[in-house]
C-alpha cells in the first residue's frame, strides 16, 4: 500500500512539474500547486469511492477502500498544510450553527431509514 502511495505522490509531482514547464516559463505559486493537489485528491476520492461501491469482489472492494483511506489521508494532509500556511481559511462555526447542522442531518438520516424500511 505504501508503494502505491509513493507512486501516486510521484505522479502528482510529475504532473505538477509538467504543468510548470508548459506554462511558458511561468512559475506556479505554492498555493496554486497545493490547490491543484487538493482538487485532484477530492476528485480521486470520488473515483475510488465509486469503485469501492461497485466492486463485486470482496477482496477488490477492500483494496479500493484501503486506497480510498490513503487518498483521504493525503487530502487531509494537503488541507492541513494549506490551512497552516494561511492558504485555506475556514470559518469557525458557532455552537448554534453546529447544533442546527446536526439536527438537519439527523432528520435526513431518519428520513432515509424510513424510506429503506418501507422498501424492504
Amino acid at each position: 500500500m505504501q508503494k502505491k502511495q509513493q507512486n501516486q505522490q510521484q505522479n502528482q509531482q510529475q504532473s505538477q512539474q509538467q504543468n510548470q514547464q508548459s506554462n511558458s516559463g511561468q512559475q506556479l505559486s505554492a498555493q496554486e500547486i497545493l490547490n491543484d493537489a487538493l482538487t485532484n485528491e477530492k476528485h480521486l476520492t470520488g473515483l475510488y469511492n465509486t469503485a469501492a461501491n461497485e466492486a463485486s469482489n470482496a477482496s477488490l472492494r477492500q483494496d479500493m477502500l484501503n486506497i480510498l483511506m490513503d487518498e483521504h489521508n493525503m487530502e487531509a494532509s494537503i488541507f492541513n498544510t494549506m490551512q497552516q500556511r494561511g492558504m485555506y481559511d475556514v470559518k469557525q462555526a458557532s455552537s448554534q450553527e453546529i447544533t442546527q447542522a446536526q439536527q438537519k442531518y439527523a432528520t435526513k438520516q431518519q428520513q432515509q431509514q424510513k424510506t429503506q424500511n418501507q422498501m424492504f
